[in-house]
């Protein structure tokens, strides 16, 4: 193999581990809001909401036009109960790695209808699939 294309293989491997390592777990993204205590007693719930990031939750890049009538996630607010050092997303630092669904009041329990959310300010949409 010719020097060039090692270091391109070399190179497609490391930035898939970089992208592996900065996107948050499932875990993570769940302790943050309720902490690692929470969810002791409550392993079913845990699991609901392990099941929510893995299973159900997908993103679509759309256009934004201001005539469309999806639900801004900044119109559910966050769920900051627990950790009041939770706070709506930065549009300006946005990323799909980094975004944490379970920060807001979704309906993660809808059990007929797929749920669509504009997330503010970006052209993504974030969909929640029915359990």
């Amino acid at each position: 193999m010719p020097l060039s294309m090692k270091k391109l293989l070399l190179l497609i491997f490391i930035s898939n581990s970089l992208l592996a390592f900065s996107q948050l777990s499932s875990h993570q993204k769940i302790n943050e809001v309720y902490g690692n205590e929470f969810f002791n007693d409550k392993q079913d719930i845990f699991d609901f909401f392990v099941n929510v990031l893995d299973n159900r939750i997908s993103f679509s890049e759309e256009v934004y036009f201001q005539t469309e009538k999806y639900e801004k996630i900044s119109e559910v607010g966050v769920v900051n109960k627990l950790n009041t050092n939770i706070l709506p997303f930065n549009s300006e630092t946005f990323t799909l790695n980094s975004f944490n669904p379970i920060r807001y009041q979704l309906d993660f329990y809808q059990s007929k209808l797929t749920k669509v959310y504009r997330i503010d300010n970006t052209n993504y949409l974030l969909i929640i699939r029915p359990q």
